[in-house]
């Protein structure tokens, strides 16, 4: 499986995309604050996007203001219980019961830090 390096450990494309799905779960995202936030280029945070909203997980929405036009996104319900299918699988069979790290492999609690600015 291809994985990703920008700045933070490595991470799959399920783990990039279970992060951009909580993000877009907490609150309506625009493209611009996923490339700070999550932590990747503009090329890869497009391809995701087209992705996630291709599969029907988020939703994209145009809005405009005095600046212009921007694209904002949602994770959709089907998103919502594809993440939780993840972080249940994740949980199952990757997670060791007795580790201290269990708590970051949670639905909508180990982006808390980045998440909630």
């Amino acid at each position: 499986m291809a994985r990703v390096t920008h700045g933070r450990a490595r991470r799959s494309k399920f783990e990039i995309w279970a992060e951009v799905l909580e993000a877009c779960a907490r609150g309506v995202r625009t493209q611009s604050w996923l490339l700070r936030k999550v932590g990747l280029k503009t090329r890869v945070i497009k391809e995701v996007l087209d992705f996630l909203v291709a599969a029907g997980l988020i939703e994209q929405h145009s809005t405009s203001n005095s600046n212009g036009s921007r694209w904002e996104f949602r994770t959709t319900a089907k998103g919502e219980a594809a993440l939780t299918h993840y972080y249940q699988l994740v949980t199952k069979f990757f997670v060791n019961p007795s580790s201290e790290h269990n708590s970051l492999i949670t639905p909508f609690t180990h982006l808390s830090p980045i998440l909630d600015k």
